[in-house]
């Protein structure tokens, strides 16, 4: 019943008092509605006025209100509403979900009708309460939606509607309380596909993919079949972990129940899966083979793909495909398009993309889209271009355009502008004095160099919400059964650990000891990488590690964190695919590295921000990391 009301029958006191007259006018009114048809329903509106059945008939009354609500046309609706002289509940709910549908002002707007009716005297149903907590989700009005919850466990009503059930799951899961929506669907005496749909959902919104997947498996362990929305979520969640294997497996299950012709939201979770998973070819065989419907987000979704791998030439190809089939582009595909102009190196193309978006399509430019030309001019060493760029930008004072210009112009100088500007608009900056880090260790100048780290320590230790961020940080790898394998560094909790450092010591044993098959290739590699580089316990190196123990040889492992990947890190993993002999996918923020016999695709450089396209970073914490030895880690598991 969620903001869509069926009227069958109108009961009053235990008494059906619709008549035959009532029905052919309210299924006149209701086809209206549907086809929003807003001429013929106003000229039965017309002739109900005429005859006089509106103030006999609430059931008209509630019809020709939902009617008005479903064509937009709330304020005609509230008029019809008021024009009544025995309002009862179903007519207010007729108004309640017609303004729980329309946007988040009018959520508001369905609070407020909720409060007059009670007011009125009027007691709340099932169907009130359902569209209520849908404006209190779309709101993240969680005070109000827990007062909604004990106002609806003090009447008993959850124990007869699994609607109004599925519903509270909803309100929790959109205000960010996934603890309290997974109990509230535990407690729910019935639960079927929506109610776990609407929780898994809730999940990936949030970007919690490894509970998404643990949902999908309760469910169907309950014997639950999922249907195209549960789908669509676990496809997403498989997206955020990397689940690859997982996957195909429900990529599989969509194409064998016939789904995927049916459901172009189905279609676009399955581009975006495999293009977030560095799979392009397989995100353009579907595309190109398995959709017989596409729409600007699945060319978005691939374009993404793409712009993550820095496939300018592809971007561009899709672009052009896209508007011959007859697409529009909107403001994210030229975002996608720019970020991948500003990580091949294509200035000129960018630019005249830039301009067709303002000229010939009038979408307006946003930061991130100023952002991204001041990434390609500075990596291309137009420093003057990048300016002009951004003086013409609505507002200078955005500290990630300026970052974005001190990590582009790191190759060609001119630093001292960019870092200035970032430090006054955001001293907690951590990048920044990064960046800067790295260019004085890379010139020699030490001394330089450490006190940047000293400051970031400093004003970074002051900002409390990145240093949570920082606490946080993970990387995970996901099995052919979806369960995620999560680590953070120097993680000793995982039950294979003693295995896991094992395998990173067997690693580094052949780094140290050159490989045998190729020693020139090993030497050129190394660069400064030391066997304590390939030990330390960064997350991706143990996620790494996990995934060789659990797969074949020969096996592409595929591993996601919520960070950028270092400069040693990436090093060192060009290594393992060389030495292990197996293709390593690793997406961070915004960048994603495919290794394959020793080398990236990226060419040995990461990116970060929205397009940006940088030398890789500097790993700050090695120094202590570093100092960890071996045998610390040896006598550690030992220990234990």
């Amino acid at each position: 019943m969620s903001g869509e009301l069926s009227f069958t029958r109108y009961v009053k006191n235990g008494e059906e008092i619709a008549s035959e007259r009532d029905v052919e006018f309210v299924e006149s009114l209701k086809a209206c509605a549907k086809r929003k048809d807003l001429y013929a329903g106003k000229s039965l509106h017309d002739e109900v006025l005429k005859k006089g059945f509106l103030e006999k008939s609430p059931y008209i009354a509630a019809t020709l209100i939902h009617m008005y609500a479903k064509c937009g046309v709330l304020l005609k609706a509230e008029q019809v509403l008021e024009e009544m002289h025995g309002r009862d509940v179903v007519c207010w709910n007729a108004l309640i979900a017609g303004h729980a549908n329309h946007g988040r002002q009018q959520f508001y707007e369905a609070l407020s009708c909720f409060e007059r009716m009670q007011q009125e005297g009027i007691y709340p149903d099932a169907v009130t309460f359902t569209c209520i907590l849908k404006s209190c989700g779309s709101m993240r009005a969680i005070d109000k939606g827990k007062q909604i919850h004990n106002e609806i466990v003090s009447r008993g009503l959850l124990e007869k509607n699994i609607v109004l059930g599925n519903a509270l799951v909803d309100m929790y899961a959109k205000c960010g309380h996934l603890t309290k929506a997974a109990q509230v669907l535990e407690e729910l005496p019935v639960r079927n596909v929506v109610s776990w749909s609407t929780l898994i959902s809730g999940y990936v919104q949030a970007g919690k993919g490894n509970e998404a997947l643990n949902c999908f498996a309760l469910m169907q362990r309950e014997g639950i079949s999922p249907n195209r929305v549960t789908f669509s979520s676990i496809l997403k969640a498989c997206g955020i972990t990397g689940a690859i294997e997982k996957g195909k497996q429900i990529h599989e299950e969509v194409v064998n129940k016939g789904l995927l012709q049916k459901s172009i939201m189905l279609g676009n979770a399955l581009v975006d899966m495999y293009a977030k998973c560095g799979l392009l070819n397989k995100a353009r065989q579907v595309l190109d083979e398995e959709l017989s419907i596409r729409d600007v987000a699945t060319w978005n979704a691939l374009i993404g793909g793409y712009a993550l791998q820095g496939h300018g030439h592809e971007a561009l190809k899709c672009l052009q495909q896209m508007q011959d089939d007859g697409l529009s582009p909107n403001s994210i595909t030229f975002l996608c398009v720019l970020s991948a102009c500003s990580r091949s190196g294509l200035s000129k193309e960018a630019q005249t993309i830039f301009n067709d978006m303002t000229l010939k399509h009038g979408i307006a430019a946003t930061m991130e889209h100023h952002t991204c030309m001041v990434i390609v001019f500075g990596c291309v060493g137009l420093f003057e271009n990048a300016m002009s760029v951004i003086k013409v930008m609505p507002s200078s004072d955005y500290s990630e355009v300026w970052l974005a210009l001190l990590g582009a112009c790191k190759k060609w100088g001119n630093l001292e502008l960019a870092f200035d500007q970032v430090v006054q608009l955001d001293n907690t900056c951590t990048q920044a004095y990064v960046h800067m880090a790295n260019i004085f260790a890379s010139a020699g100048m030490q001394d330089d160099a450490e006190r940047l780290e000293m400051l970031r320590l400093k004003y970074g230790a002051n900002d409390k919400k990145k240093k949570k961020k920082k606490q946080g940080k993970k990387s995970m790898w996901a099995d052919a059964s979806g369960i995620v394998h999560s680590f953070s560094f120097g993680d000793t909790k995982h039950s294979q650990i003693k295995g896991i450092y094992a395998k990173l010591n067997a690693i580094a044993l052949k780094v140290s000891q050159g490989c045998s098959s190729n020693p020139d290739w090993v030497s050129n590699h190394m660069m400064d990488v030391k066997r304590k580089d390939v030990l330390c316990g960064h997350s991706d190196k143990l996620a790494i590690a996990c995934a060789l123990l659990n797969t074949s040889q020969g096996e592409s492992i595929h591993i996601v964190n919520n960070m950028h990947l270092c400069e040693h890190c990436h090093i060192s993993i060009s290594l393992i695919s060389r030495m292990e002999k197996r293709k390593i996918v690793v997406r961070g923020l915004n960048e994603l590295h495919v290794f394959e016999d020793g080398e990236c695709a990226c060419g040995g450089l990461t990116w970060t921000g929205p397009g940006v396209h940088l030398p890789s970073l500097y790993c700050f914490e090695r120094q202590r990391l570093y100092a960890q030895d071996w045998t610390t880690h040896a006598g550690t598991m030992k220990d234990k």
